[in-house]
């Protein structure tokens, strides 16, 4: 149409979604979508749950571990932050569900194939691509989901997805306590690769691509493809309608510079800070931990990798309840408590460390339970306020660059946590610094999501 859509007669995407109840369809989406991300959670914690495993098929003593494992774990983190900018850019560029498909079959891929490596070396290439495809994931998934749903429901409904990273890495802690002796680290590679690969069927039959997403691009064909997609979750759409999206109204091209203009700088820098902390401080868990208690306090392979699940519970519990309270009352003071419980939490854990060879005590249970519900929650609920800082236009590259900027985060984390595996209590004070960080950032964080009742500005 030529000038574009007549605003007093176009239809705005965002404001007809949000009118609506939500449809099968909308359903259907957030589900599938957390399902890619519940794979990727648990393709991502393989590595750190194998450790023990893989060193002691390839002799690795635990003085060299940072030395001879710890470049993998590094390097996947150079992986994922690359592969994160690169899943928001694609998403951006080609499409929400174009960019998830690609994203998961580079997982699967490469993960069956590192099963099958019989060096160091050659395990650690494979892992580095697996990285770049759990990179992609989360930017992807945030996006997607966050343009499927109505405002009142959106904080809830990402955080939702974005918790599948924690409950995949719990699934990932059970199947390694039940499985990890009797099928080798190599069988549990062979297992989440495949599963990430026949996700991406699933996605491709079911899965339409975002309406708004399409509207934005208006490419020939997409506002077809937009009437059709609105029909199926059940609204009334006339032939000739015509689209608009007066929340994206600054219609930025996809690239970091638009996220560092003056309206968007604070917020961004903000963000940056807070995913490179929360990142940092659960990548230590996640990467390090197993092998710390292990090693450094004498646990039993199986309590040492259940750490890892008590930790996940407590995520998944409160990154629900945080997600609910930030629809309610707002992101600033939610994700400020989640803070401050993340650095209290660590402290504790610093202060008081595991008992050596006690093994899994309700003490120490109730320290990773409740660290895990603080950190891992607010790493999640963390997506939810970043995938509505920015509109449509840079919504992807804005999701993937502050996932990018978290891996730098996890990196130290790789490096860090192997290299303070024999220090005790030290590995936890720096997560409590980590946590500190965030707790600043979400002062410095402007555009905060508001209290339920109020429009959100994207």
């Amino acid at each position: 149409m030529p000038g574009g859509p007549n605003p007093s007669t176009a239809i705005d995407i965002a404001d007809e979604i949000d009118r609506a109840p939500i449809s099968g369809l909308q359903i259907a989406v957030i589900i599938i979508a957390s399902l890619a991300v519940v794979f990727d959670g648990f393709d991502s914690q393989l590595f750190g749950l194998s450790i023990p495993a893989i060193a002691a098929e390839f002799g690795v003593q635990p003085a060299a571990l940072a030395a001879q494992l710890g470049w993998v774990l590094s390097l996947t983190f150079v992986g994922t932050g690359i592969g994160a900018v690169s899943g928001g850019f694609v998403a951006d560029k080609l499409g929400r569900k174009l960019a998830l498909n690609i994203s998961l079959l580079v997982i699967g891929v490469t993960t069956v194939a590192a099963a099958l490596m019989p060096t160091i070396p050659l395990l650690g290439v494979m892992r580095v691509l697996t990285g770049f495809g759990i990179g992609m994931v989360l930017p992807v998934v945030a996006s997607l989901v966050a343009e499927y749903t109505p405002s009142r429901r959106r904080s809830f409904t990402v955080a939702l997805s974005v918790v599948c990273v924690p409950l995949g890495g719990l699934v990932g802690g059970i199947v390694a306590a039940g499985l990890l002796d009797a099928i080798g680290w190599r069988g549990m590679w062979l297992l989440g690769g495949g599963l990430a690969i026949l996700i991406t069927v699933l996605i491709h039959f079911v899965i339409p691509e975002s309406p708004q997403f399409l509207s934005a691009r208006n490419a020939p064909g997409d506002r077809e493809r937009v009437i059709a997609t609105l029909r199926r979750m059940g609204h009334n759409i006339p032939a000739d309608a015509q689209f608009l999206n007066h929340h994206d109204h600054e219609k930025k091209r996809a690239s970091v510079g638009a996220l560092l203009k003056p309206e968007h700088r604070r917020d961004t820098v903000g963000i940056w800070i807070a995913f490179f902390g929360s990142l940092l401080g659960v990548y230590m868990i996640f990467g390090a931990a197993p092998t710390l208690l292990r090693q450094g306090f004498r646990f039993t392979s199986a309590d040492a990798s259940l750490s890892i699940t008590w930790y996940n519970i407590g995520a998944i519990a409160l990154t629900l309840i945080g997600s609910w309270a930030m629809g309610k009352w707002g992101s600033k003071p939610v994700l400020m408590i989640l803070a401050a419980g993340s650095a209290v939490s660590a402290a504790w854990l610093w202060l008081m460390p595991p008992v050596v060879g006690g093994g899994a005590t309700g003490t120490f249970v109730a320290q990773f339970v409740i660290h895990g519900a603080f950190f891992g929650g607010l790493q999640a609920v963390l997506y939810s306020l970043c995938a509505q800082l920015y509109p449509v236009s840079i919504k992807g590259i804005g999701v993937g660059m502050a996932g990018s900027v978290g891996r730098i985060g996890a990196i130290v984390a790789s490096v860090v946590g192997l290299a303070l595996v024999t220090s005790g209590g030290t590995f936890f004070l720096v997560i409590a610094l980590a946590a500190v960080a965030c707790f600043v950032a979400m002062l410095i964080v402007k555009t905060h999501t508001p209290p339920a009742g109020t429009e959100t500005k994207y």
